[in-house]
């Protein structure tokens, strides 16, 4: 047993991370909460599920037992979460645990005793039983996703693509490669875009969809509490008279406002941009003008910082 184990490990753990964030960035914010039954978890409560094991396992794995007494493991399936920002933190934090702990250990740990409920394991048991573990719960979450997104992009090999698939792998001849490395690697390139392309999209589809069902909590729920907004609508409206506001509850006005002055309202989408954690969106807005909507992203995917501007000519779509 040796560093080549350790690497091997790490390298299936982010992959399986990697399929949960695929999945997330495929559904929407309320498709996350979904649960199927009373019975069953929906995603956000199995992300909370993993991070509170992940919290609890990884800390001080070496010098403490793996069941920490401050766990509060049935709140987990509890399903809770209000957001899909604090969802994400929660996923990021337990990952960040396991991965920073797997990476500090060396060869000469893995046969060390750990404890998990006072029952002895070795290191690697110990590891062998959480990557069963995680990646149990991941294809819950792929499962789930699969049955809950309008258009499921596949993870893995398309149906009607294995013969082409099979053909690309035997063209090459026998060789050393772990077999997560095409993912891993092509995600620190063109398809990490991908997936913040998918985000931004969906966070801009589910702005739209709000506004279009007047729902000012739904609305709300895609800003920063120290978001800054600029609008020519806010003179307009005669909000105020500098164009700007600031912080949720002064939004939450201002909307309440325009959606009384223009209870038609009905957004049509003809584009959706994405850059650095940007997204814009080119839409035919109220009265027919035409509006090019920019949000800047946090990290949790609410935007912080958005600018409105319009069209002197009507929309000609």
């Amino acid at each position: 047993m040796n560093a080549s184990y350790l690497e091997s490990v790490i390298a299936q753990f982010e992959y399986y991370k990697l399929l949960g964030e695929k999945t997330f960035a495929q559904l929407r914010d309320e498709q996350l909460l979904w649960q199927h039954n009373p019975e069953s978890n929906s995603v956000a409560s199995i992300v909370k599920h993993l991070w509170g094991n992940m919290l609890s396992r990884w800390t001080n794995f070496l010098t403490e037992d793996g069941e920490k007494l401050w766990r509060e493991r049935e709140a987990e399936f509890d399903n809770d979460i209000a957001s899909r920002a604090e969802m994400l933190t929660k996923w990021n934090e337990g990952w960040a645990v396991l991965l920073d702990t797997l990476r500090a250990l060396k060869p000469e740990d893995l046969d060390k005793i750990v404890y998990i409920r006072n029952q002895g394991h070795t290191v690697v048991e110990a590891i062998n039983r959480q990557l069963a573990h995680y990646p149990y719960h991941v294809g819950q979450i792929v499962y789930i996703g699969k049955m809950a997104a309008e258009a499921w992009t596949s993870l893995s090999i398309p149906r009607g693509a294995t013969d082409q698939f099979n053909k690309e792998k035997f063209s090459q001849p026998p060789h050393r490669e772990h077999f997560t490395n095409e993912f891993l690697q092509k995600t620190a390139g063109d398809d990490a875009q991908d997936l913040e392309k998918d985000a931004a999209t969906l966070f801009a589809e589910a702005w739209v969809r709000a506004f279009n069902a007047h729902d000012i909590d739904d609305i709300l729920g895609h800003y920063s509490d120290d978001i800054e907004f600029y609008s020519p609508l806010i003179k307009k409206l005669e909000f105020n008279k500098e164009g700007m506001i600031r912080g949720k509850p002064e939004l939450k006005r201002y909307f309440e406002r325009g959606l009384a002055a223009y209870p038609g309202l009905n957004f049509i989408v003809h584009n959706i941009f994405t850059g650095v954690d940007t997204v814009t969106v080119y839409y035919t807005s109220v009265n027919g003008m035409l509006a090019a909507e920019t949000f800047w992203l946090d990290a949790g995917g609410k935007a912080k910082r958005v600018i409105c501007q319009y069209s002197a000519e009507p929309s000609r779509y």
